[in-house]
């Protein structure tokens, strides 16, 4: 029988984990971030992996919004992270469209398009192309 890995405690006690590669830290595209759009982008995966709201439980019949790594981005999250400050919303859509850019995320419905209100995102490996 294995032994169960146990977490080192420098770790903290939680229980969820962000996998960030060496690959995509040596990334021409990770560099190209800035610190904020880093976090940005470790907010984004966990509003897909540990969310409050998933965009599969608001539609569970649309199936391309069924996986893990799909999400809301939006800009009150943020803020409530403490990544922004509620009157730099602007910083907050240009840090997104860099995530865009970048190929960290890509936009699957834009909001307001028919009975879906808000942006939904999706984690996106177009990152690895970028040079």
């Amino acid at each position: 029988m294995r032994k169960k890995k146990r977490i080192p405690e420098y770790l903290g006690n939680s229980k969820q984990f962000m996998p960030l590669t060496y690959e995509m830290q040596k990334s021409p595209a990770w560099r190209s971030l800035s610190r904020r759009q880093m976090d940005l982008y470790c907010l984004a995966y966990r509003e897909a992996h540990y969310p409050k709201r998933h965009p599969r439980i608001d539609f569970p019949d649309v199936d391309f919004l069924q996986g893990d790594d799909v999400c809301y981005l939006p800009f009150a999250v943020a803020v409530a992270n403490g990544l922004y400050k509620e009157k730099s919303k602007t910083m907050f859509i240009n840090d997104r469209k860099a995530l865009i850019k970048a190929g960290f995320i890509e936009v699957l419905v834009k909001g307001g398009s028919g009975r879906i209100n808000k942006s939904i995102y999706k984690m996106s490996c177009n990152w690895m192309r970028k040079k």
